[in-house]
C-alpha cells in the first residue's frame, strides 16, 4: 500500500510539472508571437 501511494504522490507531481512547462512553453510562445506581430507592424508602418 505505501509503495502504491509513492506511486501516486509520483505521478501527481509529474502531472503538476507537466502542466507548469506547458504553462511556460504557451507563455513563451504568446510572448514572441507578440514580439514578431510588434516587429512586422513597425516594418509595414
Amino acid at each position: 500500500m505505501k509503495s502504491h501511494t509513492v506511486v501516486e504522490e509520483s505521478v501527481e507531481i509529474s502531472i503538476v510539472d507537466a502542466l507548469k512547462l506547458i504553462s511556460g512553453t504557451v507563455m513563451a510562445l504568446a510572448s514572441f508571437l507578440l514580439l514578431f506581430a510588434y516587429v512586422i507592424r513597425q516594418f509595414l508602418v
